[in-house]
């Protein structure tokens, strides 16, 4: 998941560790990266919940919102992300995803191509063209 957006009611556990067993479906690799080694420890080997709160402030999820403002918040979210370029998302996404276990000088190289192919697409000349005009950007993905 990119985002996660729960409710302030919300609360998280990895209660496997009370049945003699581990997360599996790659709960504990994927709350590792999100949460960090100490934390992600403390929170699977006690079997503890957290609240919503606690989840949003170690950064296994995104946000927390009222009970009755998740949908509000979701779509504001999908909304903001709907008027950004498809592509410089697309390829941000890549970026971030491959170059998060990748060696530093190969994460850079990656960041390094990605910008300059970005440069020359349709979508870039919009963004810079938009701005310099004041006016909002009509992306095509392209």
């Amino acid at each position: 998941c990119d985002f996660r957006i729960a409710t302030l009611r919300s609360e998280f556990a990895f209660p496997e560790v009370r049945l003699g067993m581990i997360p599996g479906s790659g709960g504990t690799q994927r709350a590792l990266r999100l949460i960090g080694m100490t934390r992600a420890k403390l929170f699977m080997m006690t079997g503890q919940r957290i609240t919503a709160e606690r989840a949003e402030a170690w950064g296994l999820i995104t946000q927390a919102v009222a009970n009755d403002k998740l949908d509000e918040a979701v779509d504001a979210l999908a909304g903001e992300l709907a008027e950004r370029a498809p592509l410089a998302l697309r390829t941000l996404k890549m970026v971030l995803n491959r170059g998060a276990d990748a060696p530093l000088e190969t994460a850079l190289e990656l960041e390094r191509k990605a910008y300059a192919w970005l440069r020359s697409t349709h979508d870039y000349e919009e963004g810079v063209k938009s701005f310099v005009e004041k006016r909002p950007p009509k992306y095509r993905g392209r």
